[in-house]
C-alpha cells in the first residue's frame, strides 16, 4: 500500500514540476558510457551467479559454533535485535523509494519530452541494474552470516529452521544500496534539470531519510550489521550520484533521436 501510494503522489507531483520546468535545458545526453554500463552490470550479474553456484550452504553443525563474541563491537550491538514486523516495513520503504524516479521519468512524457524520459529511463535502469548486481556479487564473495543468527532473541530451533535463506548474505545490505541509489538519483536528477532550490533541498532531505529508515531497519529488525547498512548506503549512492553525472560530461545528444509513429518507436543514432 505504501509503494502504490507514494507513486501515485510521486507521479502528480513530478509531473507537474517537469511542466512547470519546461524552460530550462535538459542537462543529459545519451554517450558512449551506455555501451558500457549496462554491459557492466550483466557481467558483474553473470559473474556473481557463477560464484553463487560454488558456495555451501551452511550446516546446522557450523550454525552451533557461532560466537557472538568474535564479532566486533560496534557491529554486535545487532545480535540483540530481532523483529519481522520492522523487517517487512523496511521492504515497503525501499520499495516506495526505488518507484518515485520512475515517476519523474513519467513525468517527462506527460511533459511533453519522450525523448528526454527515454534518456532518464535508461539512466535509471543503469542505476538500478549496477547497483543491484554490485551488491549482489560482494554479498557472494563476502559471504558473512546474517546478525539474527547470533541472535539472544531466537532459539537455536528457530535459527535452524531459517538455515537455506540467505543467511550468508548480510554484507552489504541489498535493502540499503537500493533504497540510497534511488533517492540520490531522484535528488540528482531533480536538482540538474530543475536547479538548485527549495523544492530539490527538500526532495534531498525527504529521499534520504527515507533511505536512512530504510537502513536503520535493516539494523534494527536485526537482518543486517550496522557496517553492512553504512556500506550499502556509500556503495548505493556512489552509483546513484555517478550515473547522472557521467551523462552530463560528454554531450553528444545531437547524434541521437528518437521517433514515435503509430504502432512503433524509431531510435537512430548517428556516429561521427
Amino acid at each position: 500500500m505504501i509503494e502504490k501510494s507514494s507513486f501515485l503522489i510521486g507521479l502528480i507531483f513530478l509531473s507537474l514540476i517537469s511542466l512547470k520546468g519546461q524552460e530550462n535545458n535538459f542537462p543529459y545526453h545519451l554517450n558512449k558510457t551506455d555501451f558500457v554500463l549496462l554491459p557492466l552490470g550483466y557481467a558483474i550479474g553473470k559473474h556473481s551467479n557463477i560464484k553463487q553456484k560454488q558456495v555451501k550452504p551452511l550446516e546446522y553443525s557450523e550454525l552451533v559454533q557461532l560466537d557472538y563474541k568474535t564479532i566486533n563491537s560496534i557491529d554486535r550491538l545487532a545480535v540483540h535485535n530481532w523483529n519481522n514486523e520492522l523487517g517487512h516495513l523496511s521492504d515497503k520503504t525501499r520499495s516506495a523509494l526505488v518507484d518515485l524516479p520512475i515517476a519523474l521519468i513519467v513525468g517527462q512524457a506527460v511533459g511533453g519530452n519522450v525523448k528526454n524520459m527515454f534518456t532518464l529511463g535508461l539512466m535509471y535502469v543503469e542505476t538500478i541494474t549496477l547497483t543491484s548486481e554490485v551488491t549482489s556479487l560482494v554479498k557472494t564473495l563476502a559471504q558473512r552470516k546474517r546478525p539474527y543468527l547470533y541472535s539472544t532473541k531466537l532459539s537455536m530451533e528457530e535459527k535452524a529452521a531459517i538455515l537455506g535463506h540467505n543467511v550468508t548474505n548480510s554484507f552489504f545490505s541489498g535493502h540499503t544500496s537500493m533504497a540510497f541509489t534511488s533517492a540520490v538519483f531522484l535528488s540528482k536528477t531533480i536538482t540538474d534539470i530543475y536547479g538548485k532550490s527549495l523544492l530539490s533541498k527538500s526532495v534531498w532531505i525527504a529521499s534520504l531519510s527515507v533511505a536512512g529508515l530504510t537502513g536503520f531497519l535493516r539494523y534494527e529488525s536485526g537482518r543486517h550489521f550496522p557496517s553492512d547498512v553504512v556500506m550499502g548506503a556509500l556503495a548505493g549512492s556512489a552509483i546513484g550520484y555517478l550515473v547522472p553525472v557521467l551523462h552530463k560530461s560528454e554531450k553528444i545528444n545531437e547524434n541521437f533521436n528518437i521517433e514515435l509513429s503509430a504502432g512503433y518507436i524509431k531510435l537512430t543514432y548517428t556516429i561521427g
